[in-house]
Formats: C-alpha cells, structure tokens, sequence
C-alpha cells in the first residue's frame, strides 16, 4: 500500500483544527512517494471506554493531507490514543 511509503515521507505541517483538539495537517512530497488509490480510512481507540476517541485520515489527489482526531461522548480529543488500543 503506497500509503505507508507516504508515512515514511509526510510531515507535519501544523494543526488542522482551530479547537485545541489533537488533529494535524499532513504535507508528503510528492516526489518521494506514489500517490494512493484511497480518499481517506478510519479507527478508533475505544479504550477506556471514557476516553474513547475515534480518527480519520484524509489524503487529498491521493496525498495524505489531515489527521482528524474526534472524541465519543465526553471523551476529549486533545491527545493521540496509545497504538495499541486502535482497532
């Protein structure tokens, strides 16, 4: 998947949202990686079920671009999961 050649190259750029949430604005050169054939994919992290926190990943022209992170219920979405509680 061309995606992961991607993560190898992206950068972060800044936030992506003005909120104060965990969310952040990719920027990948195009030179160094292929673009992808998706338009964005998901997961959540629904653990703790009180800090259950789900993310989108959004590529633009098949370059990914924001990492969206959003909070379930009274869950904040102001910092990353653990990897090893995303599904």
């Amino acid at each position: 998947m061309t995606v992961h050649t991607q993560v190898a190259v992206a950068r972060v750029s800044g936030p992506s949202c003005g909120c104060g949430c965990a969310s952040l604005a990719l920027v990948v050169d195009h030179h160094e990686a292929p673009a992808a054939a998706l338009r964005e994919f998901s997961g959540d992290s629904l653990e703790p079920l009180d800090q259950a926190v789900g993310f989108r990943v959004l590529l633009e022209h098949g370059y990914l671009a924001d990492v969206e992170i959003f909070g379930y219920g009274d869950a904040d979405a102001d910092v990353w999961p653990s990897p090893d509680t995303i599904h």
